[in-house]
């Protein structure tokens, strides 16, 4: 479902403005990362590995509010906020002891927090996307190739140069990276659930089809821009 919905808000930022294309990619991005955990925590066929995996996010959410405990006793915020800080702290730890002993019982190996997206990745076998996930990554940072959407950097240093105003720069070949990221996030989380959760169910010809359609479009779409 948060895969669903971002990659719906691609598509309303796409057709609203060309030139919210960062906004566009970061959804993009977040849909092919719920999607990538999401297949992540299914790959195992045992359901408490699963559920050990599913613990990852709550082993994250302690060190984040312990994270922020940390950082409001250094800045010497008021008692109220720094007990509201480790309130959570505390709610989650409680959470996870409550956990830890089903998975003791069964000889699991101790949880973990959430592996890096390539690590994720390398263990759903879906490591050809991953210079795209880096390349839409670029994109929504502060650098260069976003940089790229608002001046001329070949003529940034000239005082006098047109080029170097700034102004949306935005092509339709900027989307690329959003459309087919957003793109394989559903097929991704599609295939995922037929596979794990689906029992013995495949995906629809129409979606494959539509699938195909929407990729070549995109692929297209670079061509086009390249040559005009």
């Amino acid at each position: 479902m948060l895969a669903i919905g971002a990659v719906e808000s691609v598509e309303i930022l796409a057709k609203a403005n060309l030139a919210t294309v960062i906004a566009g990619t970061a959804a993009a991005r977040a849909a092919y990362e719920a999607v990538v955990t999401c297949a992540w925590m299914l790959a195992p066929n045992d359901s408490y590995e699963r559920e050990r995996r599913w613990m990852a996010l709550f082993l994250d959410e302690r060190a984040y509010w312990k994270r922020m405990s940390d950082e409001a006793l250094s800045r010497k915020d008021s008692q109220e906020t720094v007990d509201a800080i480790q309130a959570e702290v505390d709610r989650v730890h409680r959470l996870i002891d409550r956990v830890q002993p089903q998975f003791d019982s069964r000889g699991l190996p101790p949880m973990q927090r959430l592996p890096t997206v390539e690590d994720r990745l390398d263990e759903i076998g879906d490591r050809t996307t991953y210079v795209l996930y880096k390349n839409a990554s670029q994109l929504v940072h502060p650098s260069i190739r976003s940089l790229r959407q608002v001046r001329d950097l070949a003529s940034s240093h000239g005082s006098t140069a047109a080029e170097a105003t700034y102004r949306w720069r935005t092509t339709p070949r900027d989307w690329t990276a959003a459309l087919l990221l957003a793109i394989h996030a559903l097929r991704l989380g599609l295939d995922t659930a037929v596979q794990k959760l689906g029992a013995g169910c495949e995906l629809s010809a129409e979606f494959r089809q539509l699938h195909d359609i929407a990729i070549a479009a995109a692929r297209t779409m670079v061509i086009a821009d390249v040559s005009a």
